[in-house]
């Protein structure tokens, strides 16, 4: 095994003999540690041992050095102590020699495991969904390289893919690490996976552990049709009540149906409800309609539809699904979002009508609520907006269509007495 010679800690023994400032003839040796890492890599820099004295003094009726001044240094992940060295002679320093002149000794290492810089690596390249490579015959991923110099930097190896009608390219990742750069400096094999983003289902995404919960109440039982996944929408299984379903990080939750009435009944006592079980923040994207249709969300008959309760006390909710339904039911959105209190904005509510109670109790005690843009032109209802705001804070926006929904009583009578209303430009 080839022995390496580095210097980690300096230790000065400096010998003042005879001093005459020195009332008992002893002899003064000093420890100085010059912290130098491993090749000034940081990665394997090494401290001196946190007991090892500044200082020390032998008596000059015994000037001979001791096991507790030549101690070993613990090993590090890639280097082991071998032996001190005298710096001017290279020679060995042994516990019993005797200390005649000052003296500077450097650690002695042997390597024990190789360094990432000693070694090559390989990059692979895969695709996390390969819907996305229908009707694309000339779609193609980078080439794998292996036998890569440690620190070489590849230029233009991750492409950037277009969008379809199903997918929307997220990015390259290794990991959990997403890579913005089409660069790559090789410092360890990368297994680097192109991530597409399924449209036509919500998704649920969490930084830390979080698991889904599908309540039934009343009568209510989940359509058949209601289906979820969490390997990239590639396989779909059926969602049951009471099943924990667990995400995290890249491992997203979609969530999509072909329910024609939605997930309530029309009076809103009979639901389902998602719950979450741990307190890791959650963000729902994509559009609630795709709990309607499995095809694209804009494509949704929503006049029937109902979604009472279905987010209803997610205190962990961070960002809300869109609402992209362009005709509303009776009663559809009733408490929908009651209770997420960690919901700052929503998306624009595009229906551009407002039948009876639509809105009732939407966003009630949404304590941080404080931005919505609604974009209805007429109300054409009994009472869609009671208590919608209830309870949200106490400072925000609300920004409407028409300069007519703007001086509207039944929109301004909706609002919580510090709020301002504004029409979108």
């Amino acid at each position: 095994m080839k022995k390496i010679l580095i210097v980690f800690a300096l230790v000065s023994l400096i010998i003042t003999g005879c001093d005459p400032t020195s009332r008992y003839g002893e002899f003064h040796i000093h420890y100085q540690y010059a912290l130098h890492s491993i090749f000034y890599n940081p990665d394997y820099g090494y401290d001196a041992p946190p007991d090892m004295p500044s200082s020390i003094v032998i008596p000059t009726s015994d000037p001979y050095l001791k096991e507790e001044h030549l101690r070993p240094l613990a090993s590090t992940e890639h280097f082991a102590f071998d032996k001190w060295v005298d710096i001017r002679t290279n020679k060995p320093v042994n516990v019993g020699d005797k200390l005649i002149a000052p003296i500077t000794v450097i650690a002695s290492w042997v390597k024990i495991k190789p360094l990432p810089e000693d070694l090559n690596y390989s990059i692979t390249f895969s695709i996390n969904n390969f819907g996305y490579l229908n009707n694309k015959p000339f779609f193609s991923l980078p080439k794998d390289q292996s036998d890569i110099p440690y620190g070489t930097i590849l230029e233009d190896v991750l492409p950037m893919y277009i969008d379809d009608d199903n997918f929307i390219f997220d990015g390259w990742y290794a990991g959990e690490e997403k890579y913005t750069s089409r660069t790559v400096c090789l410092c360890s094999d990368l297994d680097m996976v192109a991530r597409f983003i399924y449209k036509h289902a919500i998704k649920m995404r969490s930084s830390e552990p979080q698991e889904l919960v599908v309540v039934c109440h009343g009568n209510a039982t989940i359509p058949n049709s209601m289906e979820y996944s969490v390997d990239d929408a590639n396989d779909w299984h059926k969602l049951e009540a009471g099943v924990p379903i667990p995400f995290c990080g890249t491992k997203i939750l979609y969530i999509r149906g072909e329910s024609p009435t939605g997930t309530a009944s029309e009076n809103g006592t009979d639901y389902i409800q998602f719950t979450f079980t741990t307190n890791a923040l959650v963000e729902c994207s994509g559009d609630l309609a795709n709990l309607v249709t499995k095809k694209p969300a804009k494509t949704a008959d929503t006049a029937k539809a109902r979604f009472c309760n279905l987010f209803k006390g997610c205190e962990v909710l961070t960002l809300a699904p869109e609402l992209s339904s362009p005709t509303l039911a009776t009663n559809c959105y009733n408490s929908l979002f009651f209770g997420c209190t960690k919901l700052e904005s929503v998306p624009e509510l595009t229906a551009l009508s407002l039948p009876t109670a639509c809105y009732y109790q939407m966003f009630a005690n949404c304590s941080s609520l404080k931005e919505i843009t609604m974009l209805a032109t007429t109300i054409n209802g009994e009472q869609p907006l009671e208590n919608w705001l209830m309870g949200v804070n106490t400072q925000g926006t609300l920004t409407v269509a028409t300069s007519e929904m703007a001086s509207s009583g039944t929109i301004l009578g909706s609002l919580p007495s510090s709020w301002s209303v504004k029409v979108k430009e």
